[in-house]
């Protein structure tokens, strides 16, 4: 059986949607479970921050700033490079002032990744608002 032009072009069409939403839906789930990832550090530092505990803070962030660094290209290709260009800042001005010892400051950077982190990952859920 022969399939016409237009079943074929229709047939096409279909697989290409399909690609395309499991890609997205792909990212999404990437996007979420590196956010998840660095959010457990940075709770982490939170924690030892709060213990006063300088050292752990600094070894917990550390580990959160390389597993960044290895995300952060793939963020890069798949989200508004605005957000990631905030995570960053977030996360060095963090560091700096978790070096400097200064607790409110680290608290009001923490309280700034936490929403950065939920931005990026709202916004690239695979939902009707941010499809249309």
């Amino acid at each position: 059986m022969r399939l016409g032009y237009n079943a074929r072009l229709s047939l096409g069409l279909i697989v290409v949607t399909v690609l395309t939403l499991a890609f997205c839906w792909q990212t999404s789930v990437y996007i979420e479970k590196t956010a998840d990832n660095l959010a457990v550090y940075l709770t982490e530092v939170r924690g030892a921050v709060q213990a006063e505990d300088w050292p752990a803070a600094d070894r917990s962030l550390q580990q959160g700033l390389t597993g960044w660094q290895q995300a952060r290209p793939f963020w890069l290709g798949l989200l508004n490079h605005q957000d990631v260009i905030n995570i960053d800042l977030a996360l060095h001005s963090l560091a700096a002032f978790a070096q400097e010892q200064r607790t409110d400051e680290v608290f009001n950077q923490l309280s700034l990744l936490d929403y950065y982190l939920k931005l990026a990952v709202e916004s690239d859920k695979v939902n009707l608002s941010n499809l249309f």
